[in-house]
């Protein structure tokens, strides 16, 4: 996977993120970069030819001969990034914290001369899906490896495992949890506040080409037979959230950003998309981008999620969503999914959350408007960096929990960040459905004047409406 594919999806004109950078060293060198990202991973990187080869290694690596690891290819990194320690925060292309776990330098098995030829032969094994045989020279990784290529998990996976030499061990490498670097633990880096961070996300307006008639994605379908063989079905009421007072950790959670703006269920049907509100209201209309992007997925399907604006530094505004079309930043509209409910014949409400999401992922395509919402390990450091960003807050939600539509569930927790602000209630607008009003306009005093904010029609119960009228 080319440089190319890791620069499309990093703003590197907003961002101190390495776009690049030449090797000073006539020996190879090589980084394993720990990720805290959507799922604790190693990333596995070697220098060739000026860029870092890159693979995913969802258990890290091993020393022990007879316990091969998956690992997973990924676009091409610059140079520059073996040197980066630190925080991407929410929201952005990568999000979690990263630590240099190791480093050192590397060479290919083989009688070479040069660097020049090393490279050379290791280009001609990846490219041509053969095993390489690698020593590593590094402070934890060290001794003979092989990259096997496999067909395990598709077209870009291989196989990591160590050779039986002096250095094979038993012992669980990745116990050892510092950074050789900073001689922090991924935890430790981030609730440090100095630590580096960048605003890594591509614009909302870039679109990758999509061929029509083609999916976006190769798609593990194994995880259907979870599912339940169903028509389409219609008048989804999403699930909501149980509020709680304070972050917490469980190793039976995931977490994810509490996005600012308006919750809405996409329908895909023979290619026809239709957006929903909370209250099941068609806003197809309203916001006519997510649905043009949203018709780039070849598949018969029903998303959850949060339409958002990003404002120039990457944060939701809810002002400018309120009235998008006008706005200066309505140009920035996005659809955060975070939950898939149903896929080419199969309703997934009764399927776990982690195998929902799984699908989910590889699903989303990579268009810039419509993204995937990743999720986290560590809800009381996501919690802080929310806070510090002045995100709304976080979700927290059950690895193992169904779908349950229109029940607020106390296997999905919401917790705000707790930013207040007072406005004054300036009007209603009059409703048509024998309701009292249909929402309430607000304004804020801003420099001792009355400035208009917008509007809210949600969350008012009916039984409420009477005294908060006559009031």
């Amino acid at each position: 996977m080319s440089l190319t594919e890791y620069k499309n999806k990093r703003t590197l004109s907003k961002t101190p993120e390495p776009a690049g950078g030449k090797p000073a060293s006539d020996k190879l060198t090589f980084v394993i970069q720990k990720h805290a990202a959507s799922h604790l991973h190693y990333d596995f990187r070697l220098e060739v030819r000026g860029v870092l080869k890159s693979w995913a290694i969802p258990k890290g690596p091993s020393m022990n001969p007879a316990i091969p690891h998956l690992a997973m290819m990924v676009e091409d990194h610059p140079f520059d990034y073996k040197d980066f320690e630190g925080i991407i925060p929410p929201g952005n292309y990568g999000a979690g914290t990263v630590i240099i776990w190791d480093k050192g330098t590397y060479e290919p098995v083989g009688n070479f001369k040069t660097k020049a030829e090393q490279e050379k032969q290791m280009l001609k094994n990846i490219y041509g899906k053969k095993p390489l045989k690698i020593k590593m020279n590094g402070k934890k990784v060290k001794g003979l490896f092989a990259l096997i290529p496999t067909t395990q998990r598709g077209k870009t996976s291989w196989l990591l495992v160590k050779d039986r030499d002096k250095y094979a061990t038993e012992k669980e490498i990745t116990l050892k949890d510092k950074s050789v670097v900073s001689n922090k633990t991924i935890e430790q880096i981030s609730k440090d506040r100095k630590a580096k961070k960048w605003i890594s996300n591509r614009n909302a307006n870039e679109k990758k080409p999509i061929k029509k008639n083609e999916p976006v994605a190769a798609i593990d379908f194994t995880l259907l037979k979870y599912g339940k063989k169903s028509k389409f079905p219609t008048g989804i009421n999403p699930m909501l959230c149980t509020k709680i007072t304070e972050p917490f950790n469980n190793p039976d959670w995931v977490y994810e950003v509490k996005w600012d703006g308006f919750r809405i269920v996409a329908h895909l049907k023979n290619g026809k998309v239709t957006l929903h509100s909370r209250s099941l209201l068609d806003y197809t209309k309203k916001y006519p981008p997510i649905a043009s992007a949203l018709q780039e997925i070849n598949a018969e399907a029903i998303f959850d999620g949060e339409i958002i604006v990003l404002n120039s530094e990457g944060r939701p505004d809810f002002d400018a969503l309120q009235d998008y079309q006008s706005s200066p930043a309505g140009k920035n509209l996005v659809y955060y999914v975070f939950d898939l409910l149903y896929l080419n014949g199969y309703n997934l409400i009764n399927v776990s959350l982690t195998d929902r999401k799984e699908l989910l992922k590889q699903l989303v395509p990579d268009n810039g408007i419509i993204k995937y919402s990743e999720h986290f390990e560590d809800g009381i450091a996501l919690y802080k960096q929310t806070q510090e960003i002045g995100l709304e807050g976080i979700v927290a939600k059950n690895r193992n929990s169904i779908y349950q539509p229109g029940i607020r569930s106390k296997e999905w927790l919401k917790l705000p960040t707790a930013i207040h602000r007072e406005f004054v209630i300036g009007g209603w607008t009059e409703s048509d459905k024998q309701k009292y009003f249909r929402a309430l306009l607000f304004g804020e005093y801003q420099n001792g004047k009355l400035v208009w904010i917008g509007h809210a029609g949600g969350g008012f119960k009916h039984k409420d409406m009477p005294v908060i009228f006559k009031n």
